[in-house]
């Protein structure tokens, strides 16, 4: 009976000191175990940090389940915990929401609700959302197909360095797409998307200046030049 309680008693200590270890563990340790491939690790320190309400473990929890680190595939569970750190105003979650309720991961696609957590994180300027928003316009994906609107988001989204919807400017403005032809504003925006190393950008730029008036190329040049020298 003496040994009995001595090994329960050895055994109720490990478990308390493991369960103080890991609990001592911050999400930037659960970071470290995640970078080294310890997602068993990370993952038991992320729910720990997450269910103390760390937007950031949210967020990494979430995607583990999203694309089965560790766990099996959880889709709603994924939900659950982007849905946690969106809340929060955590901008990454809130994207990754727009493209689940997007694509349809968690069964039929639900445009409103993608719609909704995109513009969520738009309003922290965040870039890919901007350009996703303008995808949705252009393509008329659960809205109304408006080339003006799509116009007007990928710009806000090129401002910010986004060489896709930089491209899209460039074969909008050529084509007339939500406003006026303009081969400078097309050239402009393509020899940007290209300085910055988008590959088809550069194709459509050669195939673009093939009849183009030399000032509208310079015109093109100079502004284009001028905004990278700025940005």
């Amino acid at each position: 009976m003496g040994n009995i309680l001595k090994i329960a008693l050895l055994l109720a200590l490990i478990v308390g000191s493991w369960i103080l270890l890991n609990q001592s563990k911050t999400f930037e340790d659960g970071l470290a175990a995640y970078q080294q491939g310890d997602y068993e690790t990370a993952f038991t320190v992320f729910e720990a940090e997450a269910d103390n309400g760390n937007a950031d473990a949210q967020y990494s929890i979430a995607h583990m389940y999203r694309i089965g680190l560790s766990q099996p595939q959880n889709v709603p569970q994924a939900i659950r915990y982007f849905t946690m750190a969106a809340e929060q105003g955590h901008t990454l979650s809130q994207y990754d929401l727009g493209t689940i309720y997007q694509t349809g991961e968690n069964g039929e696609p639900d445009f409103g609700k993608a719609m909704t957590w995109y513009l969520k994180a738009t309003e922290q300027n965040y870039p890919q959302a901007q350009f996703a928003i303008g995808q949705m316009h252009f393509q008329g994906t659960g809205v109304d197909q408006d080339y003006e609107q799509a116009l007007n988001w990928y710009l806000l989204a090129a401002a910010q360095g986004l060489t896709d919807a930089q491209r899209n400017l460039g074969v909008m403005y050529k084509n007339g797409q939500g406003g006026p032809v303009s081969d400078v504003y097309s050239y402009m925006w393509l020899y940007i998307a290209s300085e910055l190393g988008d590959t088809l950008a550069a194709t459509y730029l050669n195939d673009y200046r093939v009849g183009m008036a030399q000032t509208d190329i310079n015109e093109a040049e100079r502004l284009a030049t001028a905004w990278l020298q700025s940005n």
